[in-house]
């Protein structure tokens, strides 16, 4: 026979439980683009999958960037950059990412002219 309060334990292990599941998903960057030139910024891509959204992002970097967007497309100055994906639950995940500049073109060829 169970008594009220090995119901009430029971009842705690299932909310715990339910709270432990809605704090996975999936999170991750899929992809960080170089800064080019003052013209051409770098981005980062990111994924946030799961059934606790709607998510929010918090990135900050060099030169105290800040950003709310998913996906960051206007990165100015190489560096570590991070981000904060916290979900309608409140668990939060914190990512880094380094994004640098894009090495320099190296031209190369022949010079031909009339003789």
């Amino acid at each position: 026979m169970k008594t009220a309060m090995t119901k009430k334990i029971a009842i705690a292990q299932l909310l715990i439980h339910i709270a432990i599941v809605a704090c996975y998903g999936q999170i991750a960057i899929t992809e960080v683009t170089c800064i080019c030139s003052p013209g051409t910024p770098g981005r980062v891509s990111l994924s946030a999958q799961g059934t606790a959204g709607p998510f929010r992002f918090v990135w900050s970097g060099p030169g105290g960037y800040i950003s709310y967007n998913q996906n960051p497309t206007n990165i100015t100055t190489p560096g570590q950059y991070t981000v904060s994906v916290t979900n309608a639950y409140g668990c939060a995940v914190v990512l880094q990412s380094s994004v640098p500049a894009c090495a320099p073109m190296e031209l190369q060829g022949d010079i031909q002219g009339e003789k």
